[in-house]
């Protein structure tokens, strides 16, 4: 197979046939420990679990968004990269929570404290206030021990949430007192373009510049919104903008005095995927760490990952819906991934021979013959 032109990984049979066939229905966790043994390291490297592992709908069928369960069986399965978003109670403590208010996550969502701004909030409050499952909000920093414990892949992509530039001062205090943890953090981002630039300021001042032993600092970036769908107070940048990469390398720069950041997380375009928008988002990404994050109306499959991942970004956001994929990912070779260890291979433990399938043309490549392997469960 040297030298043939061909794409790095087949879709072969359907996956839920695959996974599901002498089985019957999965559950959520079960899906994703299946999903995550035949994804290929590759992939992931790249691919973030948006909010931890969670449904879409806020139902229970999964853990809820920013709960240390989301993040654990993430983890636990084999993901690298987590995304949680953080706010500033009324006591200056870092918290996970997406929204303004709890309102929305709250087991009893008429309880006065599920409707008050997070900054109005004090731990106490917090404490008392229940979410869907049962569990609180945790802390930040509750979650980077979390990490640790979960083993040295475990990382973070930590969004500081809109109009929460006071929370550098928290996030820097944590990282000077606690700086074992920062090694579970690759990412600070925001929309907030004063909020990140805040934060580079502070973080030079206080962790750099200082020289706090940190094994790693994490990538600062600025979150930006394709034009006509964000808010106000969010940054918009377009592939189809007169010069995109100059204009995101200005902000990535910043002024005179300033810390620079190291990149930028944009939103997914379609365009992205056609050869010009395709060019430009590798020539950003040989200057920066580049991200791409999708809302609920874009694509969110596996065949979409790998498109963007091949341009050249560093992290890719997924919700990992059922429709991740609808095919078993078989490597050409015959190998399937090793996102969780390897553990699915063809005739060894885990999995089991399944014949072979032909391949067509990917493109201008020979035809090659893969093996299906079904992924033990």
């Amino acid at each position: 197979m040297a030298g043939q032109s061909r794409s790095s990984l087949r879709l072969v049979r359907p996956f839920k046939a695959a996974i599901q066939g002498s089985t019957g229905s999965l559950g959520e966790n079960e899906w994703l420990a299946s999903l995550m043994d035949v994804v290929p390291q590759r992939t992931v490297e790249t691919m973030v679990a948006h909010r931890g592992w969670h449904n879409k709908c806020d139902d229970l069928s999964r853990p809820l968004e920013n709960t240390l369960a989301a993040y654990e069986i993430a983890w636990g399965a084999g993901i690298k990269y987590c995304e949680c978003d953080i706010a500033v109670t009324n006591e200056k403590k870092l918290v996970l929570c997406h929204d303004n208010t709890f309102s929305r996550l709250a087991l009893n969502p008429a309880a006065p404290d599920a409707s008050k701004l997070l900054g109005d909030l004090t731990m106490k409050d917090l404490h008392k206030l229940r979410l869907k499952d049962g569990s609180r909000a945790p802390e930040l920093e509750d979650l980077l021990v979390s990490a640790q414990i979960s083993g040295d892949h475990a990382k973070l992509v930590v969004e500081i949430k809109y109009n929460n530039a006071f929370a550098a001062v928290p996030l820097c205090e944590l990282f000077t007192r606690r700086p074992e943890l920062v090694e579970s953090v690759a990412v600070v981002m925001s929309f907030d373009h004063r909020v990140i630039r805040t934060f580079a300021n502070k973080y030079k001042e206080e962790i750099r510049d200082k020289q706090v032993p940190v094994a790693s600092h994490p990538k600062l970036l600025l979150l930006t919104c394709r034009p006509g769908d964000g808010l106000p107070h969010e940054v918009e940048w377009s592939i189809d903008w007169d010069l995109p990469v100059q204009t995101a390398n200005t902000w990535i720069r910043g002024t005179d005095g300033e810390a620079q950041l190291d990149g930028i997380y944009v939103q997914y375009e379609p365009g992205m995927l056609g050869p010009k928008g395709g060019a430009t988002v590798t020539e950003l990404c040989e200057e920066n760490i580049v991200g791409v994050w999708g809302s609920k109306k874009d694509p969110d499959t596996y065949d979409v990952l790998e498109q963007l991942r091949n341009l050249g970004p560093t992290f890719v956001n997924t919700d990992l819906p059922r429709s991740f994929v609808s095919e078993q990912l078989v490597d050409d070779d015959g190998d399937n991934g090793a996102g969780n260890g390897g553990s699915a291979s063809a005739g060894g433990s885990g999995g089991a021979g399944a014949g072979t399938a032909g391949a067509g043309s990917d493109g201008g490549g020979d035809a090659v013959v893969v093996t299906e392997v079904v992924p033990k469960l």
